[in-house]
């Protein structure tokens, strides 16, 4: 009895992050790539149930998207960062959790970093920002920094992070609904100064 309860509690938890992770892949590509998909994914999110043809819909568009960048940027010369949007905190909290936190759901409150940190700069408008957090809430992910994680621990644990250029911590950067900041040709993140993002991690 004792292997059949670790098999099923073993079970589900591997469902929980498969899900987690998967649809946290959904929305970040969303975001990036097309206001279309994005409201896409809205209305699977809020429908009573779970709509087969959408969702295949949503996820064959889902894969398309990477599939496409990754050819285009085979040597990850600037454009496969734009994948990253959201990692930059959200890898970050996994590790500071202990694991605690799923991928999906540890990149879920880095999307929210990096919404709050887009509408910090201007990029994205105040119900851009909203709209953002209330899909990954209505999705069920975590929105909120958990209180066990010490955030100062997580703000140096930044550092860690590939996109990291001659010590200085680089986001990629959300643009309205759909879109990410270019910020020149071909460079797709930017240098964030250590206070700003501190001042984010600490706002959520």
């Amino acid at each position: 009895e004792t292997a059949v309860n670790d098999t099923a509690e073993h079970t589900a938890a591997d469902t929980r992050d498969a899900l987690s992770d998967a649809v946290h892949e959904v929305l970040s590509r969303c975001l990036k790539f097309g206001v279309d998909i994005f409201c896409d994914v809205h209305r699977a999110a809020v429908g009573d149930d779970g709509d087969k043809e959408a969702c295949e819909h949503i996820a064959e568009k889902n894969c398309n998207i990477k599939y496409q960048v990754v050819m285009k940027d085979e040597r990850e010369s600037g454009l496969r960062e734009v994948l990253n949007l959201g990692h930059t905190v959200g890898r970050a909290i996994e590790t500071v959790s202990d694991y605690r936190l799923l991928h999906g759901e540890a990149l879920s409150i880095g999307m929210v970093a990096q919404v709050t940190l887009a509408h910090k700069l201007g990029y994205v408008t105040e119900e851009e920002k909203q709209r953002v957090i209330s899909l990954l809430e209505k999705a069920q992910l975590p929105i909120t920094i958990p209180e066990y994680i010490d955030k100062e621990a997580l703000v140096q644990k930044l550092y860690t992070d590939k996109k990291v250029k001659k010590g200085q911590l680089r986001f990629v950067i959300q643009k309205g609904i759909g879109s990410v900041v270019e910020f020149e040709e071909g460079v797709f993140a930017t240098p964030i100064k250590e206070e700003v993002a501190r001042e984010i991690i600490m706002s959520i």
